[in-house]
């Protein structure tokens, strides 16, 4: 990779690492790393030109650059990537973090090619995906077969839920995936963004917090009301709650063959506990605003 980086973008550097194929390297004691893409030359074109206005409002994140043929996207033996130079040390990042990016890029203007807030035909989507895929497993995967039901009769109640509410969102710069272990690396990676109601972010927080950390359903009371959001955006929020992130990309990432099976047992292990925290919120929520009732709440 060394002399392809030297070839396509005039660099010449000294060590460099492979972390789970990113490739990690100095230039001119600045930070720099080429990560392979799998996204539309369209979408990399939008992205490159957003980091270029929030650079110039302001907002600092990872750039993108281009290589000596002023293109995004370098093919190196058949692959396609792309070079980022990292403006932040790699350190864990809090909510208190992600909230104040969100809320800094609320006035971005919409863009339909980086737009993902159409969550109930995605999340019905996806659902139906794996829903055919577990029926060509046979015997493979029980521990899959044997909770993804009971998980998608939740998400279902999710969409059903979503389907009620006002289609009116505040844009603001989210990311496609956020967890508690991330740090400085995701929340100001390009390749992560996508914009969407700035809920989008603390839920995926907050359910990946739960899954594989702690019970805190104090700390998103304190979220829904610190942030002031509006009566809309909490319900957003207690839409996403139901599409239970964690379990499906672990089931992803398993039937891909990338991790063992085994492993999704802490997220069945806490499903139960899940659904008496579905049930809290959903009771803390109704005390402060009109909700649809859900019928296996109540009970």
């Amino acid at each position: 990779m060394k002399n392809a980086i030297r070839y396509y973008y005039n660099m010449t550097i000294g060590e460099i690492r492979n972390i789970n194929g990113i490739y990690h390297f100095t230039y001119e004691n600045r930070n720099y790393v080429l990560a392979p893409v799998e996204q539309e030359e369209e979408k990399l074109k939008q992205l490159y030109e957003l980091q270029m206005k929030l650079y110039q409002r302001g907002i600092y994140v990872h750039q993108i650059l281009l290589n000596n043929s002023r293109a995004i996207v370098t093919n190196i033996n058949g692959m396609n990537y792309i070079v980022m130079l990292l403006l932040y040390e790699k350190q864990k990042i809090s909510l208190k973090d992600i909230l104040y990016f969100n809320n800094h890029t609320v006035f971005l203007e919409e863009n339909k090619v980086l737009k993902r807030d159409n969550w109930g035909r995605l999340w019905a989507e996806k659902i139906d995906y794996f829903e055919y895929q577990i029926s060509q497993f046979g015997k493979k995967f029980p521990l899959i077969r044997s909770s993804f039901s009971y998980v998608v009769g939740i998400a279902e109640t999710g969409i059903q839920f979503y389907q009620t509410l006002p289609q009116k969102k505040r844009f603001c710069l989210t990311h496609q995936r956020i967890h508690v272990t991330d740090t400085t690396f995701e929340l100001y990676n390009p390749l992560n963004f996508v914009l969407d109601a700035r809920v989008r972010d603390a839920s995926e927080f907050f359910k990946n917090d739960f899954f594989y950390g702690k019970d805190n359903l104090d700390e998103v009371k304190e979220y829904l009301y610190s942030e002031r959001l509006t009566v809309e955006e909490c319900l957003l929020f207690f839409s996403r709650m139901f599409f239970l992130t964690p379990y499906f990309d672990l089931y992803e990432e398993i039937v891909d063959g990338k991790k063992e099976e085994e492993q999704i047992k802490k997220i069945i292990n806490r499903l139960n506990d899940y659904e008496k925290y579905l049930k809290e919120l959903y009771h803390y929520l109704r005390t402060y605003m009109n909700i649809e009732e859900i019928e296996w709440l109540f009970k």
